[in-house]
């Protein structure tokens, strides 16, 4: 059984560069209407506490989102499976979904006939979010008033809030999340 929190933020990375190479993408950064987008939420969210480790796509925009929103005193884990499925084939298939589908809202993704990529990857990011979680959890002595943030893009962070907390799923499901967008639960 997986121990997960009991609040969780996901935000969706500010606006951010391009590149001419689709291989570099992970490399892209803020741009200073990224960064002040990421701020603007940091403001939204100041009432929350945030436990002193995130979970974030290893891609740069993503982190320097994280680091932001939920401060630069934490520590980040940074996963390669928020960001795109690790399988090629499974990537293979999420790509054509994405460019069908770009920012459309989970339920889009998961009507069409060659959804079964999105729950085993979800499920990956399931664990490994969760290890994150435990890991830190057995640091300290009570998180349970702390919201952890998880960082990361569009199509991930809806599926992955779908998977941990599948009682806000009328919620989560038509979410369609902006530049450095939250999703508190």
């Amino acid at each position: 059984m997986l121990l997960l929190p009991r609040n969780t933020v996901f935000v969706r990375h500010g606006n951010s560069t391009k590149v001419a190479d689709p291989s570099l993408d992970s490399t892209r950064t803020l741009t200073e209407k990224g960064r002040a987008q990421a701020a603007a939420q940091a403001k939204r969210l100041s009432n929350l506490s945030f436990m002193s480790v995130m979970a974030s796509s290893a891609a740069e925009r993503a982190m320097s989102t994280a680091h932001i929103v939920g401060g630069v005193d934490k520590i980040i884990a940074g996963l390669d499976s928020l960001y795109f499925p690790q399988d090629a084939n499974d990537r293979k298939v999420s790509d054509a979904a994405f460019g069908e589908l770009l920012y459309s809202p989970l339920t889009q993704y998961l009507a069409r006939s060659d959804s079964s990529w999105m729950l085993r990857h979800g499920l990956k990011v399931l664990a490994e979010v969760a290890g994150v979680y435990e890991d830190f959890v057995h640091r300290i002595s009570d998180p349970a008033d702390d919201y952890m943030l998880v960082a990361g893009h569009a199509v991930m962070l809806p599926l992955v809030a779908l998977l941990m907390y599948p009682k806000h799923a009328e919620q989560i499901m038509n979410v369609n999340m902006g530049e450095a967008d939250a999703l508190v639960i």
